[in-house]
């Protein structure tokens, strides 16, 4: 009888990174063992975490695997329901919504204030970190899907948008932001999911030149243009993000 976990971890990989790297504690190597089988939707959305069969296909006791799920629910990857169980948390599209909408305000205000303190802004270092967006989504729209450009793309996105609300140099924006940073990388992580049945390179480039128009935006001191150019990209990546959420639930992809 196939193990309920057998697609989501591979055989012995607990094992082979404690080979690989002798003074990894076993607790975060599973740890991110489930974080990444959730990252990857091997473990769906809104999936109840069976405890005893992860840590029977991981090959471990149940200790770590138990160690692991509280720190996922502490950064609100998994949650206990009340019924009973762990579950790996799924958004509404009304979250998803809200969610996209909070970003239209504080982005579209940050570049706003950014372009009106231009001074302040180092448009070398924004525009660096705009190309280093372009070039992983061009890879992406090339055909390299692998988990390290996914990572990179994250990595790349949550970076730029830091970059804008530093910049903004209004400290009451930029920690309202952080406070809300969770839920925005959460929402970042899901659109960047919806993406896999999307194997065109068509959006792909789009969405790899935003940031470059953004930072142009800001760069000709013009607040209005800066706001406008900020929101309808993050205006393009709500659309882009339901669209394809709403194709996966039509497929069948997600529960």
């Amino acid at each position: 009888m196939k193990e309920q976990y057998a697609d989501a971890f591979e055989k012995g990989i607990v094992q082979r990174r404690q080979l690989e790297n002798p003074f990894c504690k076993l607790n975060d190597v599973v740890y991110d063992c489930i974080k990444s089988a959730i990252n990857g939707l091997a473990i769906q959305p809104g999936e109840k975490l069976n405890i005893t069969e992860i840590a029977k296909t991981l090959d471990v006791s149940i200790t770590p695997v138990k160690n692991a799920i509280q720190e996922l629910v502490r950064e609100g990857l998994v949650e206990r329901r009340e019924s009973g169980g762990y579950y790996v948390f799924d958004i509404s599209e009304k979250e998803l919504t809200d969610i996209y909408d909070m970003r239209i305000c504080y982005e579209g205000f940050a570049a706003y204030l950014c372009a009106r303190r231009l001074i302040l802004v180092d448009i070398d270092k924004l525009k660096k970190a705009a190309l280093e967006h372009k070039k992983l989504w061009l890879a992406y729209a090339d055909g390299d899907d692998s988990q390290e450009n996914y990572n990179a793309r994250m990595k790349a996105e949550e970076k730029f948008n830091e970059l804008i609300m530093k910049y903004a140099d209004c400290n009451t924006l930029y920690q309202s932001y952080m406070k809300e940073k969770k839920s925005f990388e959460y929402a970042l992580r899901r659109y960047f999911d919806y993406w896999k049945i999307d194997h065109g390179a068509y959006g792909k480039k789009i969405i790899a030149e935003q940031h470059l128009i953004v930072v142009n935006a800001i760069a000709l001191g013009i607040p209005d243009i800066a706001r406008q150019a900020a929101e309808e990209h993050v205006q393009f990546e709500k659309t882009q993000c339901l669209l394809r959420r709403n194709r996966q639930t039509e497929s069948g992809y997600r529960e």
